[in-house]
């Protein structure tokens, strides 16, 4: 069985903490980002040369980052930008199926599961059913009326723990949701298995218009648009720890909380408070109940914490008011690593870089603007025209405009951090004459 990694949706509803470029499937949990969690779940399916992650271009290498942590070398798939699940699907399974028909587990990198012996048995029975061409929801067994998950009614029995799919049906009010636990419903995962042939069978019924040229003017739900018309929808009923990580309730649901029930994820200090979720440094909190507060960046989020499945509304208002609140832009990822912006005027600005092991930038040049570079952490090799230096912590070096430069991080484990002084008439990314480039930038 192959498996295919959902990874290019842009996550508002844990926003500030998910940002546009920086989604919620990068967001560590644990020590562990949730993209990181699905890949080595993936390993339990399938081998390494048969795991593949589908994102968006401009994501591609914060994936790699990610992918190299854990050491597995995934795939990787390339969309322009997220449209939703029916053409990530569908480009991601038009790459797989270039190998011939497979079986492939299709799975959300936002998930948190407890991925056991019972996880694995389950997809290998639905690995059986997709065998005899049915598209394979996974039923999550529910632990409580929860009402922001969609619900799944099985219907005849096909297997072991199989069922054909009576209905599906949207997320309920509280008291529906109890009441359709009662009558054995099952959370809707959206988690998939089915083969690319049934896959593109089923697409073509229900969107006959849809093939890998048309992708780019349609978007929408593969749920809605096929799984959801179709006869040959089945459910595995699954009875694992799972959670999409929606929302922050949910977030505060499973994270470590004090004696006063206050989940901490940062350094804070609450007087007088419980119940709380607060995330971020530098967060004081007095007198106040059951609230989400959460610093990321250049944005504070505070909402009741029964109110956060709002988040992703308020989202939509600040595409309109402030849409460059909705990007991080204090951290721009690179394939080298990634740099912060720390203050930005006319007359300079001041960066932090973050060179990962072995790593290097391009050998450029700036016509406009002299760079003034003090080594944090690590150790250095700058290059300025002609003149190679090691510098160590503490040391600094001053690179003229004009001159041809680089740094390279030389060493296997440790990252390398430089503070960056820009002064100049023009301070932006189209000031740079690339000569030589590790990444094909030139």
């Amino acid at each position: 069985m192959k498996t295919l990694i959902l990874a290019s949706g842009y996550g508002e509803r844990l926003f500030p903490l998910s940002r546009e470029d920086r989604p919620k499937q990068f967001v560590k949990i644990d020590g562990e980002s949730l993209l990181q969690k699905t890949v080595m779940r993936a390993s339990l399916l399938s081998e390494q040369d048969d795991i593949y992650v589908i994102t968006r271009t401009e994501l591609e290498s914060l994936v790699k980052q990610h992918l190299g942590e854990i050491g597995i070398n995934a795939r990787i798939i390339l969309e322009p930008s997220a449209r939703g699940t029916l053409i990530t699907n569908y480009i991601g399974m038009s790459k797989i199926a270039e190998e011939g028909n497979s079986i492939v587990a299709l799975l959300p990198s936002d998930h948190i599961i407890e991925a056991n012996q019972t996880y694995i048995e389950a997809f290998k029975e639905a690995e059986e059913l997709a065998k005899q061409g049915y598209l394979v929801v996974f039923g999550i067994k529910p632990t409580n009326p929860h009402t922001g998950y969609g619900y799944i009614k099985p219907g005849k029995k096909i297997s072991s723990q199989g069922f054909l799919v009576k209905s599906f049906v949207e997320k309920p009010n509280k008291e529906t949701a109890q009441l359709y636990i009662n009558q054995g419903y099952l959370w809707n995962s959206g988690m998939l298995v089915t083969s690319t042939e049934t896959f593109f069978r089923e697409c073509k019924r229900f969107i006959p218009e849809l093939n890998i040229e048309t992708c780019s003017s349609l978007t929408g739900s593969f749920e809605k648009k096929v799984l959801e018309k179709s006869d040959h929808a089945a459910v595995m009923r699954l009875d694992v720890f799972w959670t999409d990580v929606g929302s922050f309730q949910t977030l505060y649901e499973i994270s470590e909380k004090n004696k006063d029930e206050n989940a901490v994820l940062g350094k804070a200090e609450l007087l007088n408070a419980k119940g709380n979720l607060v995330v971020g440094d530098n967060l004081y909190l007095i007198d106040v109940n059951n609230l989400a507060v959460i610093k990321n960046g250049n944005a504070v989020l505070v909402c009741p914490l029964a109110s956060s499945q709002k988040v992703r509304d308020l989202v939509k208002i600040i595409r309109e008011t402030n849409p460059e609140v909705l990007s991080s832009k204090q951290r721009v990822e690179k394939p080298w690593g990634y740099y912060y912006v720390l203050y930005e005027s006319e007359q300079y600005k001041v960066k932090e870089l973050v060179i990962n092991p072995k790593q290097r930038l391009s050998l450029q040049s700036h016509n406009y603007r002299s760079e003034h570079w003090i080594i944090l952490e690590g150790y250095a090799k700058v290059t300025v025209d002609d003149n190679v230096s090691i510098l160590k912590k503490d040391d600094s070096i001053y690179i003229p405009k004009k001159s041809k430069h680089r740094v390279e991080n030389p060493y296997e484990s440790t990252q390398l951090k430089i503070l960056e002084i820009q002064t100049g008439e023009k301070l932006d990314e189209t000031d740079i004459i690339r000569f030589e480039d590790d990444y094909g930038r030139t």
